[in-house]
């Protein structure tokens, strides 16, 4: 407790100095007043400096009590006290919207570049929200990489989505941070008052939940309904539970089989991680993965999905089956050079030969670090793991970073394979996928078979692998050993 109260009286120290000074100026006023009048426009001309130095320590004061020091907005304080005193004066016809807001990959980037790069993001991306919302608006930084603005407005919050998708925009384009030009994202969530809540609290933890769902639905913005509720403790609970997931044994591989056109027999597998909830049931990742993102767990679940998968190859050869199989990675993990030491040690281990191992990173990952990943990747191939590149496509990645990269396969994105036979644009872009893939010696995989038509126009082109639920859906282990072995007897 002294401690405490000697840091708060040396932070108001200067504020202290100038009120001893002013008291002693007036006592000097009331000794010599009158008697002499240089002495009297002297003492009066001091008052006034110290007034003016009294007014300007305590505005200081202020201004380090209620903003934010590196991007000058309004702290998590102010933020509650406007929007407190928003509420109170709100007339009855009138709705306050409340939005938060978080960069999507900030722990990222803060973590790779470092915490002054982190700053550096944080200050260009509170420039673009006040360049994004109105004058009106009261935008805050409440801490770490969540920003909230309130907006007063119109009771029907869906006629401020122009500038929730303007927001949502201008942070599309990427930030140039020193050396690196890094794409970052944001995820808003919107609640409103009286609507979504009777109180400020109740409003706050309701856009919350809205901006999860969009973290988590990838919309960028989102919209609090009670619909999206999950039951409100979940947000809190989730994370909470996840983190807990592995230890408890509640994560479990599924299976999803690569067929190759040419034997028409099961050469690979796909390993997707799944979530026994104990409350929830089974969870697929597009529910839990964006959590583990957030709370920086990515490297645990790649490396549980990489012991079971490899471990699980190894059996498979038991059981006279060749099978490759296919982990994915995330952009935390292309960082992370303890990844090329958990393989090999697992290869040791096990027995597995590295030509059953196939990495697949996306293109975002790739260009969320390239000259990391480049090094990471090359030592990978170099020990003869197979790198794949997932999505083929839906990134930006330029053709010189994969020309340089030393990339064995192509996998297209199921949304281009599954219309295929229906869109001609669709058609084009995976029959010059495939092209592109041959001419660069790399095997194409396309993803998303949905019907034998499908699969038919995909031989025409000449791509060799195939998967999809035309082939088989994600199983677990022993219902996709109990496929493939019938399967390739029969074929």
């Amino acid at each position: 407790m002294h401690s405490l109260s000697a840091r708060s009286f040396i932070k108001k120290a200067p504020f202290y100095m100038v009120l001893v000074f002013v008291t002693l100026l007036n006592i000097g006023i009331a000794v010599y007043g009158g008697k002499n009048p240089i002495v009297n426009a002297s003492v009066l001309t001091l008052f006034i400096i110290a007034g003016v130095l009294l007014l300007r320590s305590r505005m200081r004061l202020e201004q380090k009590a209620n903003y934010d020091a590196l991007t000058k907005l309004p702290n998590r304080a102010k933020f509650y006290e406007v929007l407190t005193n928003t509420v109170r004066v709100l007339a009855p016809e009138e709705t306050v919207h409340v939005l938060l807001m978080d960069l999507n990959r900030f722990k990222h980037i803060n973590d790779t570049l470092g915490h002054p790069t982190g700053d550096q993001l944080l200050q260009q991306a509170a420039e673009r929200l006040r360049k994004s919302f109105r004058k009106s608006d009261f935008i805050a930084r409440l801490g770490g990489d969540e920003f909230a603005v309130i907006v007063s407005g119109p009771n029907d919050v869906a006629t401020l989505e122009p500038i929730f998708k303007r927001t949502v925009l201008a942070f599309d384009g990427p930030f140039q941070l020193n050396d690196h030009a890094v794409d970052v994202g944001i995820s808003i969530g919107i609640a409103s008052y009286p609507k979504d809540g009777d109180t400020i609290d109740d409003v706050v933890k309701r856009a919350d939940v809205a901006m999860y769902s969009a973290k988590n639905q990838r919309t960028g913005y989102s919209i609090y309904t009670s619909d999206k509720d999950l039951d409100l403790l979940n947000v809190v609970t989730l994370p909470v539970d996840l983190k807990k997931a592995i230890p408890n044994c509640e994560l479990e591989v599924y299976y999803q089989p690569k067929k190759c056109l040419s034997t028409n027999k099961i050469i690979g597998v796909e390993a997707l991680v799944r979530w026994n909830h104990p409350k929830y049931g089974l969870m697929s990742p597009t529910k839990f993965l964006p959590i583990a993102e957030q709370i920086g767990i990515m490297n645990d679940l790649t490396a549980f999905v990489m012991k079971e998968s490899i471990h699980q190859v190894k059996r498979w050869s038991e059981m006279g089956l060749n099978i490759v199989v296919s982990i994915n990675t995330s952009a935390d993990d292309l960082c992370d050079s303890t990844k090329i030491t958990q393989i090999a040690s697992l290869l040791a281990e096990t027995g597995v030969s590295p030509k059953n191992i196939i990495l697949e990173v996306t293109e975002t990952a790739i260009m969320s670090n390239p000259d990391e990943t480049l090094k990471l990747l090359i030592v990978l191939n170099t020990m003869g793991v197979t790198i794949s590149i997932d999505d083929f496509g839906t990134g930006h990645a330029s053709l010189t970073y994969l020309k340089n990269l030393p990339i064995k396969e192509l996998k297209i994105e199921h949304a281009f394979v599954k219309d295929m036979a229906r869109n001609k644009q669709d058609y084009n872009i995976v029959s010059s996928t495939i092209i592109l893939g041959q001419m660069a010696g790399c095997q194409v995989v396309a993803e998303g078979v949905e019907d034998v038509h499908t699969e038919e126009l995909l031989r025409s082109l000449g791509c060799k692998i195939v998967q999809g639920f035309y082939i088989s859906p994600p199983k677990p282990v022993h219902e996709i050993t109990d496929f493939i072995l019938p399967y390739n007897q029969h074929k």
